[in-house]
């Protein structure tokens, strides 16, 4: 009967440690984990909408901000605006279509 008990026992630490591991994980992965915003709007819109995610988000304590756009002068000047620090980057689908265009 005494094994019985030291297997519960195991049983209920091993539950707790396997709930306990994935909070930590779920916040681990949420404090490092990427934002997308989008929405069809106007830039006068949107722009402050982005930034108050990035607020949210806690630009602050950011290491590096990125701002990835499809090549619009828009995007481009609202991440001016509201993200001078940032590097601005053509997203891939886009970068693939201005080159062929140019080639």
């Amino acid at each position: 009967m005494g094994s019985l008990d030291l297997e519960a026992s195991e049983m209920v630490i091993r539950t707790a440690m396997h709930q306990l591991g994935g909070v930590l994980l779920e916040k681990l992965l949420n404090a490092a984990s990427t934002s997308y915003v989008g929405a069809i709007e106007t830039a006068e819109v949107f722009g402050p909408r982005i930034y108050a995610e990035v607020l949210r988000r806690r630009l602050r304590q950011a290491d590096q901000v990125i701002v990835v756009g499809d090549g619009a002068p828009w995007i481009w000047g609202i991440a001016t605006e509201y993200f001078p620090f940032a590097i601005q980057c053509v997203d891939l689908y886009h970068a693939r279509q201005h080159l062929a265009e140019f080639g």
